[in-house]
């Protein structure tokens, strides 16, 4: 996995504060722009984060599935004045389309988001943002998002286990894989349970994980740029798709996509200024 240290390394809630903040204005703010900008750094995020991973997974689902929204849209959605042709005696509007890319685009991008930033918001971070008003919230997720790797790679070791024996891989193996797994992992959770009891899980004094301080600057930047998206949206012109499409172009109109612009790059931008600050000093070496 192609994990940026650098966001990994910032306060907990710097992050997550930051990624409520792009994807809430990402759903509120449903104008074209906005939801090219928000889908175009979500893939940059995660393919700076998550490298071809991510690259895959943008043109596998989140394309599809912003195309999918575009096209069904107008086939259930008959509102707009401008009529593009008829279906089975429904109108099919440019009106209907335009609202259907523009929320299918919105769609992709969150979920891209989400999938970006899963490589650095890892049970670490979870436990560092919520270790200290919520221990054993913070320890139960924190073991669950540990879970689901473990169990994969576990299942394929037992399959392939399996298969090495003469076992044909059908639905019968695959049952049998997942059993052996799933007592695997509650085999595991007794033992993690033992450990935290004889390690004095639950006692008095409580203390709570630390992690790295960095992340000031990146989110100062988030903030300002969020702050300035934010009251520009409130001086723009009001954007309707029914029933006829109108989107002004303002100054405060401009003023609010550069912001949020900026706001959509800046975990690329960050990841990939760490990543060539490395490898500068490993080339010093």
């Amino acid at each position: 996995m192609n994990t940026d240290r650098t966001l990994r390394g910032y306060r907990a809630w710097f992050v997550i504060a930051y990624l409520v903040a792009v994807t809430g204005l990402s759903v509120t703010v449903t104008r074209p722009e906005f939801a090219a900008l928000s889908l175009t750094g979500a893939v940059c995020a995660g393919c700076v984060f998550r490298g071809r991973k991510a690259a895959v997974f943008a043109i596998a689902f989140c394309l599809p599935a912003a195309v999918i929204a575009a096209l069904v849209n107008p086939m259930v959605n008959h509102l707009g004045v401008t009529v593009l042709f008829y279906l089975f005696s429904n109108p099919v509007t440019a009106e209907a389309f335009y609202y259907g890319a523009a929320a299918g685009s919105v769609f992709a991008a969150v979920i891209m988001w989400f999938y970006a930033f899963r490589s650095v918001m890892t049970g670490e971070n979870f436990a560092a943002a919520a270790g200290r008003a919520m221990p054993k919230t913070a320890l139960t997720l924190r073991i669950a998002l540990g879970c689901e790797p473990a169990l994969r790679s576990d299942i394929r070791e037992i399959s392939d286990a399996r298969a090495m024996l003469g076992e044909k891989r059908n639905l019968r193996h695959g049952l049998k894989t997942l059993d052996a797994a799933v007592g695997c992992a509650l085999e595991d959770s007794v033992e993690t349970a033992a450990q935290l009891r004889a390690r004095g899980f639950g006692l008095r004094p409580r203390t709570d994980y630390g992690a790295a301080k960095g992340g000031t600057v990146f989110f100062t930047v988030a903030a300002v740029a969020f702050a300035v998206t934010a009251a520009a949206r409130v001086f723009s012109g009001a954007y309707f798709y029914y029933p006829v499409f109108t989107m002004p172009y303002g100054a405060a109109d401009i003023v609010s996509a550069v912001a949020f612009g900026a706001l959509c790059f800046l975990p690329a931008a960050t990841g990939a200024y760490g990543k060539l600050k490395w490898r500068l000093s490993k080339s010093k070496i």
